[in-house]
């Protein structure tokens, strides 16, 4: 074993070669302790024994690649085509070698790689409270340059405007900030910064003359778009000159940073139905695309364009068909063309080529697939299903950008870098990215414990946890104990181990307690929360709280019942009457399985997607509760569809918006009651199976 390493500069290094240089160091240190010494030393200065590794630069290795190659007198060359193509080859060196308390072992990988796929980018999600808005900003920073090692070479974000006044708004500027921060740790590497942005989006307090449509139900729309309600309609006058200049000011925070891409996007929130910009994705978003590429081209001359097509031909058909027609002559103002799905991969620009001609990008999801919250239970790793979708699609891709929540899906970016970069499948990146994290002896038990948290993940909650395949959690959970019992302490206390050990763990305590979390559990929930600095995170990325729950405030008298939907009304929601409950209740039963809040507080949660899919229409559904006091009660409703509330017939709360997900307190209201039994009936909007369901539950008044 080594005991003493020298990295040795390039000729005339840049300020990202000496990052790398650090990069280099700090690994080593880390690694392997005190026993290894490591030094950096200045191009032309003789170093003792064999520099290890020497870094060189050499054009004609084209570009972002790298050369690891025998040097004289023992040391190891790392040859980068350019900046970037050295930092990819001090990752394959750190990789290759064998780091431990005792020392290094010195890497035995020689060789050229460079990366198949131009477009490597990271996408961080910075909402919700999340590990990425919520970390110290230097863990981030920190993380930017461990993900550079595995070749990303650009990291992307969105500032989410709605939750803003304006730019000005203080907590705006604090965003702003942490983005800029985000970019400059990208920049100092070598990596490139991009920018998301939807094509309509505006601040909170955004002139309601000016807001978009968002109905369905007209003009081709069959569901409701997805929308905060203050996004802009850019056919309406002054609009466009609004959206534009917020754009510009925004770009603007980003002056001295180098942007790669401009990224602009027709959905999630976002959208306008009316008959002037429909179709949105072919018409009012195509015409507000090329205003908003043309000003980022100006901020930006360097940047390229990212056209995103997400949610093309949900909310309505004719997007891809009309993008087609628009973009037969290929545009000068878009480089790409971004294509994804929640679930599944649209099949028009597989069966019938892309819009333009032009290069194809990926948004993979690599957070919330199979269950709630995000990251909840610790690591989600789904390698096999990442290498069944770039099997599907990767030959037809020019790369992509994943999207991430937090760390807990760190496994997930390694593995679709190296998808990227190309010549490795997502089972190799595996093997390498556990001994390079963990140990090479334990790669064989690791990757099997992977594989079985891979086919355990998919679970439901509704109150509880329920794994829908149960077999091999206990094996994973043996396996996992084993190997900690073999990790040094260094590598069984990091982070990247622990979500795997907790994930472990905590799916044991779910199968041993059907589906709760236990007392004994709860201190390793409390870890995840450390872990993910998610005290105040909302409950997508908030790990579930101790189950052992309050029983609820006034019990429901029977069972729930839900009526199958009705039309709406010229009104909709605003419109539905509460019908009578009949004496002999011919509805039928709803399940409503106990919801558990941070606060140890519990509620009913009532699914009715689950009972009629993507029909449309109210549905109604009713229950009568005992009320133990007569005073003053909060009825609080969580919904994502449109909701009503009547109590004995009255009503007593309408909110007519869908917003998704369902979240839990959405809505409110005081009430008077009288001791004994009361009739609540709540109508939800399914808004074409938009409408998921509510969340229900009483808390004391005054």
């Amino acid at each position: 074993m080594i005991k003493s390493v020298t990295v040795k500069l390039p000729e005339k290094p840049t300020a990202v070669n000496r990052n790398t240089a650090e990069i280099i160091r700090r690994a080593l240190k880390e690694r392997c302790g005190e026993k290894l010494a490591v030094t950096i030393a200045e191009p032309g200065k003789a170093v003792p024994g064999a520099a290890m590794p020497a870094l060189e630069m050499d054009p004609q290795i084209g570009r972002e690649a790298f050369r690891i190659a025998d040097g004289a007198s023992g040391a190891i060359r790392i040859i980068g085509g350019d900046e970037r193509g050295l930092l990819y080859g001090a990752g394959k060196f750190l990789r290759a070698c064998r780091l431990g308390e005792g020392g290094l072992e010195p890497c035995a990988w020689r060789g050229v790689s460079a990366p198949e796929k131009p477009f490597r980018c990271i996408y961080f999600a910075t909402h919700f409270h999340n590990w990425y808005q919520e970390a110290p900003v230097e863990k981030v920073e920190r993380y930017v340059e461990e993900l550079a090692l595995w070749g990303y070479n650009c990291v992307s974000v969105w500032f989410d405007m709605h939750h803003y006044t304006g730019i000005d708004d203080p907590a705006a500027r604090d965003m702003l900030e942490r983005l800029h921060r985000i970019f400059q740790a990208a920049n100092a590497v070598g990596l490139g910064a991009s920018l998301c942005c939807l094509a309509n989006e505006a601040y909170a307090g955004s002139p309601e003359a000016l807001r978009a449509d968002w109905t369905a139900g007209h003009d081709g729309y069959t569901h409701n778009l997805s929308h905060y309600h203050v996004e802009l309609c850019p056919n309406k006058p002054g609009a466009t000159a609004l959206m534009l200049k917020w754009r510009e000011e925004m770009l603007a925070a980003f002056a001295d940073i180098r942007l790669d891409y401009l990224v602009i996007w027709p959905y999630d929130q976002g959208g306008c139905t009316c008959s002037r910009c429909k179709p949105w994705g072919a018409n009012g978003y195509l015409k507000m695309a090329k205003l908003i590429a043309r000003l980022g081209r100006r901020c930006f001359p360097n940047a390229k364009i990212v056209f995103s097509t997400w949610c093309f031909d949900l909310s309505t058909r004719g997007e891809w068909a009309g993008l087609a027609r628009a973009f037969r002559k290929r545009p000068d103002w878009v480089d790409y063309i971004m294509a994804d799905g929640h679930t599944n991969f649209p099949e028009f620009p597989l069966k019938n080529g892309i819009p333009g001609g032009l290069p194809l990008v990926g948004f993979p999801e690599i957070s919330m697939f199979g269950a709630f919250p995000w990251g909840g239970f610790g690591a989600n790793p789904f390698p096999a299903r990442l290498q069944r979708y770039w099997d599907k699609v990767g030959s037809a891709m020019a790369g992509g950008a994943p999207y991430s929540e937090g760390i807990f899906e760190d496994l997930n970016k390694v593995v679709c870098a190296c998808l990227y970069w190309g010549n490795i499948s997502a089972a190799e990146a595996v093997r390498e990215y556990i001994a390079y994290e963990f140990s090479p002896e334990v790669a064989t038990p690791v990757m099997e414990a992977i594989r079985i948290l891979e086919e355990t993940l998919p679970r439901t909650t509704q109150g509880y946890h329920h794994i829908e395949k149960q077999e091999g959690v206990e094996i994973a959970y043996a396996l996992i104990r084993k190997v900690d019992a073999r990790l040094p302490p260094r590598i069984r206390s990091g982070w990247r181990w622990r979500i795997l050990f907790l994930r472990a763990t905590i799916d044991r305590e779910l199968l041993k307690n059907k589906g709760v979390i236990s007392d004994a559990g709860r201190a390793v929930l409390g870890e995840l929360v450390a872990i993910y600095h998610a005290q105040n995170a909302q409950e997508p990325v908030r790990p579930p709280q101790s189950l052992i729950l309050k029983p609820p405030l006034n019990p429901p008298a029977g069972p729930w019942r839900v009526a199958p939907p009705t039309p709406k009304a010229g009104g909709g929601l605003a419109q539905a009457a509460c019908p009578k409950l009949p004496g002999k209740p011919a509805w039928p039963t709803a399940e409503a399985p106990l919801y558990g809040f941070a606060d140890g507080a519990s509620g009913w949660k009532i699914l009715v997607h689950d009972l009629f899919k993507d029909q449309d229409g109210i549905v109604y559904i009713v229950n009568r509760f005992k009320f133990t006091r007569g005073g003053s009660w909060i009825l609080s409703l969580g919904h994502d569809g449109g909701a009503k509330v009547f109590v004995d017939g009255k009503e007593i709360l309408c909110e007519p918006m869908r917003r998704n997900p369902i979240r839990p307190d959405r809505s409110s209201v005081t009430i008077n009651l009288t001791k004994g039994t009361h009739e609540v009936m709540i109508a939800l909007d399914t808004d074409h199976g938009n409408g998921w369901g509510i969340i229900l539950r009483f808390l004391p008044g005054g």
